[in-house]
């Protein structure tokens, strides 16, 4: 097992590398005090995320696992673990169409920093992925388009964070899967034609099942942008041959997983239908509702095929947007009969549509050799365009999401009630007599794992202290929360520190940033010195 841990975090370590070169590279003609706004705005951005996404969870993230945390991490993962035998084969294994190999490795490390695993520690990490994915897109965004356009962009990033739409990523650790998905993917989609997009391609090949349409964007658009200037026409076949390949190693390597009756698509009526609801989401779910979200991806498209998209920030807009399609065309096969009402943990890979086509406006805005019409057309239909999907989302955020986010968490507390009875009283009944707690699996399942003494010393620390609550109460003094558990408490209790830190270094920035454009328009001011 070691060995394939280490490689992970090799490439992982690689990976970060070759982002950080990169960005590196993109800040090197900027000057000291535009870099330190950039720098600025940007950890405001992550602070920002990271503060509402806490805001939004607290009391509403249970520590006990749940769905597909008992087969994927405890079953999978701790159990192997504490019984001495966890190998390679652990880690890679499926949990149904996915192989999730990031998902167990940053469970695992958290299991061995915090010594116990705990739902909302998972849950933590989460956010931190989601803050860093939105920083990044934001100082992309910032460094093309300059602040007023990209703080639109940012914007539009941001929204679905403080919003509930993907409450199912918000409360399960587990679903840290579309977490490492979409960094990975906007990281590499920053870096189109390196080879540490590449390498990135690979590693999104262990976040999920989906992974491979990260490589697939990368090289539809890197073709596309070679048939537009035909002078990379041979490094663009090269880099895409690559990325052929990558999809072929994730398809070969995939797990089997037979398609469920009602869940997959039974023909292209139903997988169209399927696609129009996930393609146009959250605008009603019809061509015409498509055709008004993506439309600016398909006219960067025709800019880009008619060698009009210099910047590396509209291909990076339109590599994000055909990896959304790309997860609507999966989603509209895989799970069809989801078509109704998308579920929340599916929204969240497919609100980056909507920033992709508010990128993909503003380039085409900011179009050097643009007619003036073209701009003043383009400029009063981005407000109302905007506001209508940005309303849209909220909408349903608060109408069709956040019922089923407070359902939800009233079965986690009586999840955790029965969890904390049972160790307490070892009776079975309290187990057997209900059905959500122990899907998937059966009761019996359930009853085996929280009996197994091994794995009691890893269970969190409220089932730890119900072990030992009735049975040995001077015990009760030793049994603490891990390290991280502590942490990740104080971080709720800190939750509006961190709003207002963000609040600070948001001011700090507009502050630095003026500054900056102030010392540039000095410096072209004066005279040259003979």
């Amino acid at each position: 097992m070691l060995p394939a841990f280490i490689a992970i975090l090799l490439l992982v370590a690689v990976s970060v590398y070759r982002a950080c070169a990169c960005l590196r590279r993109s800040l090197a003609g900027e000057t000291a005090r535009r870099t330190g706004a950039l720098m600025l705005a940007s950890g405001a951005v992550w602070m920002l995320v990271f503060g509402s996404r806490l805001t939004l969870a607290h009391g509403r993230v249970s520590w006990a696992p749940y769905l597909d945390q008992w087969y994927a991490e405890v079953s999978g993962l701790l159990v192997p673990l504490v019984h001495g035998h966890l190998g390679w084969r652990d880690l890679f294994s499926g949990n149904n169409e996915h192989r999730v190999i990031l998902t167990r490795c940053a469970s695992l490390v958290e299991v061995l920093v915090n010594g116990s695993w705990d739902n909302q520690v998972r849950v933590t990490s989460v956010f931190a992925l989601q803050a860093t994915a939105v920083a990044w897109v934001s100082l992309l965004a910032w460094q093309s388009l300059g602040f007023p356009r990209g703080s639109v962009v940012a914007a539009a990033a941001v929204l679905p964070m403080g919003l509930v739409c993907d409450w199912e990523n918000m409360v399960s650790g587990f679903q840290d899967q579309f977490g490492f998905m979409i960094l990975g993917s906007l990281v590499a989609f920053s870096l189109l034609g390196d080879w540490g997009a590449l390498l990135i391609a690979v590693l999104m090949l262990g976040s999920m099942a989906s992974g491979l349409l990260t490589a697939a964007a990368l090289a539809a658009v890197t073709l596309l942008t070679a048939a537009g200037d035909r002078t990379r026409l041979r490094a663009a076949i090269a880099f895409s041959l690559g990325c052929g390949a990558v999809v072929a190693l994730g398809w070969f390597t995939r797990e089997r997983f037979p398609p469920v009756p009602g869940l997959y698509a039974d023909g292209w009526a139903t997988w169209f239908a399927a696609f129009l609801a996930y393609a146009s989401w959250p605008l009603p779910p019809t061509p015409l509702g498509a055709a008004c979200l993506w439309l600016p991806c398909l006219l960067l498209a025709a800019a880009t095929l008619g060698g009009r998209n210099g910047t590396r920030f509209g291909r990076f807009c339109l590599a994000l947007g055909t990896w959304v399609v790309l997860q609507a065309c999966a989603l509209a096969w895989s799970r069809a009969s989801l078509r109704g009402l998308v579920s929340a943990r599916y929204t969240e890979v497919l609100s980056w549509g909507f920033v992709a086509n508010v990128g993909a406006l503003l380039v085409l805005v900011s179009e050097g050799g643009a007619p003036a019409w073209k701009k003043r057309l383009l400029y009063a239909g981005i407000v109302p365009w905007s506001v209508w999907i940005g309303a849209s989302e909220a909408w349903r955020s608060e109408h069709v999401y956040r019922p089923y986010l407070e359902v939800f968490r009233q079965q986690t507390i009586e999840h955790e009630r029965r969890l904390g009875s049972f160790m307490r009283s070892n009776d079975p009944h309290i187990i057997d007599s209900v059905t959500f707690p122990h899907i998937p699996g059966t009761a019996s399942e359930l009853i085996a794992l929280l009996r197994d003494k091994e794995l009691q010393e890893r269970l969190p620390g409220p089932l730890r202290r119900d072990g030992v609550r009735d049975r040995d109460p001077s015990r009760l003094a030793g049994i603490r929360d891990g390290p991280l558990s502590q942490l990740v408490k104080g971080l709720f209790r800190c939750r509006f520190w961190v709003l207002g830190a963000a609040a600070a270094a948001a001011l700090a920035s507009v502050i630095a940033a003026r500054r900056s454009a102030g010392m540039d328009g000095s410096s072209a001011a004066a005279p040259p010195t003979p």
